[in-house]
């Protein structure tokens, strides 16, 4: 047979790779990574506080006696829950021609008891800025003392312990807020307990 010439395989040329410089003045977009959001801390709010009330009036008293220090009632007895209204006064109120009255009774167990010793019953009532009212408590078995209180019980607004020469007390204010007042119905020591009668008018 005749002979094959076998020629040899060249090896395989890698292809030639190009790098193409990268012009001085390119611009190479590099992914940027957000950066987070800035920690805000919120500072706590102060709450408004309720605006000051007129200074109290000086107190009032006819029989030489000084008045008794008020400051600040317990919270009101639960025989006296209710606030009246002097807005929309009570018909039967009315018909006795007041915007408030009631019957009570300083009573050594149904009684708050106040810090010097002495009783004391709580009233609620709900007035009108500008309103002029007079209060009235009368007795005909103790020596009453009468005192007007904020909202909150915080402030004394008025007080009275003997009107006109009587052992009866009474106190004319212009309300310097809409909202609700406290009455303060009080003997002037610790004997002093009995019925009375709280109007406004």
């Amino acid at each position: 047979p005749p002979e094959l010439a076998v020629h040899p395989t060249p090896p395989d040329t890698p292809p030639e790779i190009t790098v193409q410089p990268t012009p001085p003045d390119a611009t190479i977009d590099i992914p940027v990574q957000p950066a987070p959001p800035p920690e805000i801390t919120l500072a706590p709010q102060t709450p408004s506080l309720p605006r000051e009330v007129n200074p109290l009036p000086p107190p009032e008293s006819t029989n030489g006696n000084p008045l008794p220090e008020l400051t600040r009632p317990t919270p009101p007895p639960q025989t006296n829950p209710q606030i009246a209204s002097l807005i929309n006064p009570d018909p039967q109120s009315v018909a006795q021609g007041f915007l408030l009255a009631r019957r009570g009774e300083l009573h050594r167990e149904l009684s708050e008891k106040y810090e010097d010793g002495s009783l004391y019953n709580e009233y609620l009532f709900e007035g009108q800025a500008g309103q002029l009212i007079t209060i009235r408590l009368a007795s005909d078995e103790f020596d009453t003392f009468l005192a007007l209180f904020d909202t909150g019980g915080t402030n004394v607004l008025a007080q009275n312990d003997d009107a006109d020469g009587e052992s009866n007390s009474r106190i004319t204010i212009t309300l310097p807020y809409s909202g609700v007042y406290r009455i303060f119905v009080n003997g002037y020591g610790e004997s002093d307990l009995g019925n009375y009668s709280l109007t406004i008018r």
